[in-house]
């Protein structure tokens, strides 16, 4: 624990609840799913990762650049099980064959 310091953070209820239910299927403390979130945070920042970027715009360009590359490859069956694995997982299909 060396040169850890300590930091108080104050969360909306439903916010907290949601930390709370990731904490409990982990079963680790809260405190240590918002130090991991802090930590990746970090790590993007130090990989030059565009600052302000959410995990869900990240995911997001990732989806955009997988679409891509399965849209355009020689094999249209991958692209249709992408779409189908997609669909059944997301419940909706962002882009069409």
């Amino acid at each position: 624990m060396g040169n850890l310091r300590k930091t108080t953070v104050y969360l909306e209820p439903d916010v907290h609840a949601h930390f709370q239910r990731i904490a409990l299927a982990r079963k680790l403390p809260v405190s240590f799913i918002l130090k991991e979130l802090a930590d990746q945070e970090l790590a993007r920042y130090r990989a030059g990762s565009v600052p302000g970027m959410s995990s869900e715009q990240l995911v997001l360009h990732i989806a955009i650049g997988v679409d891509a590359l399965l849209k355009f490859s020689a094999s249209p069956a991958a692209f249709e099980a992408a779409k189908e694995a997609r669909e059944r997982r997301l419940g909706r299909t962002r882009d069409a064959h």
